[in-house]
């Protein structure tokens, strides 16, 4: 079973220095903050716009040499983004939802083949 999931032969730990573990720990508790979730979820906002730029509009590469333009080329890029999503919500299209991983939509394509009694109408 376990060569499906690695390759590995053995288990590696990883132990760090006092300081960089209690800074670790410190960071983890802080994320379980009301305040670290409302930051969060603006932060979340802003990565799924960067997503949709990367995935719809090319945002990665800057087709310039030189920060003007490729400032220009963000903010049209930026525009294109808006209207876009102007379109989307004056057609009535919902908002796109998160992109599945490979594994995930090999999940999603299963469900979708074997309906959920597909074991009980079997005669």
């Amino acid at each position: 079973m376990r060569a499906q999931w690695t390759q590995s032969k053995r288990r590696t730990l990883t132990v760090r220095r006092r300081e960089a573990s209690e800074a670790l720990e410190a960071a983890r508790q802080r994320e379980q903050t009301a305040e670290f979730a409302q930051l969060y979820a603006h932060r979340a906002g802003i990565e799924g716009t960067h997503a949709q730029g990367v995935r719809r509009m090319g945002l990665r590469r800057s087709r310039y040499v030189g920060e003007p333009r490729t400032h220009l080329q963000h903010m049209a890029t930026a525009t294109a983004i808006n209207v876009c999503r102007l379109h989307d919500w004056l057609t009535g299209v919902p908002p796109h939802g998160t992109p599945l991983s490979h594994a995930g939509s090999l999940h999603e394509k299963d469900r979708l083949r074997c309906p959920a009694d597909f074991a009980t109408n079997i005669t």
